[in-house]
């Protein structure tokens, strides 16, 4: 039979033995849940610290710009003037028409066109060197299509 020396002997072995030896396991829940917690903990720290300075920062600009010189704005009255007549013209052409008053149509004056006439050659034979210099693979029905 076992005595208890024997058993006590076993067990210093093997606790030992397990000192020496790396755990092999992948997962170990409690040291995975723990780093998980404190990089956590570090990121939300972290966030709260540069949104505590970043609202600081923003909130004293608030005040820096009231305290500040502030430029006053100058306007061309006459240029402001022309402006808001253009647009009091508008509002009551845009009022009349909402109503039913139409104005009378202004008819431009028609223009009249002259065509000159010319008796000047043309020289084609530069005009087809060209087309020819550029190895363009055109016939001239296409370049009459695109001249008309």
């Amino acid at each position: 039979m076992i005595s208890k020396k024997d058993i006590l002997k076993m067990i210093k072995h093997v606790s030992k033995r397990s000192r020496s030896i790396p755990d092999r396991r992948l997962m170990h829940p409690k040291r995975e849940w723990t780093i998980t917690l404190v990089m956590l903990a570090v990121v939300l720290v972290a966030g709260s610290v540069h949104s505590f300075y970043k609202f600081n920062k923003l909130s004293n600009l608030d005040k820096q710009l009231v305290a500040g010189e502030s430029k006053v704005v100058e306007y061309k009255t006459s240029l402001l003037s022309d402006v808001l007549d253009f647009y009091e013209d508008r509002t009551s052409r845009f009022q009349q028409i909402k109503d039913g008053i139409v104005p009378a149509a202004v008819v431009p004056d028609p223009v009249v066109e002259e065509i000159s006439t010319s008796t000047e050659a043309v020289d084609t034979s530069t005009e087809a060197s060209l087309i020819e210099d550029l190895d363009v693979s055109t016939s001239t029905e296409e370049i009459v299509e695109l001249d008309s």
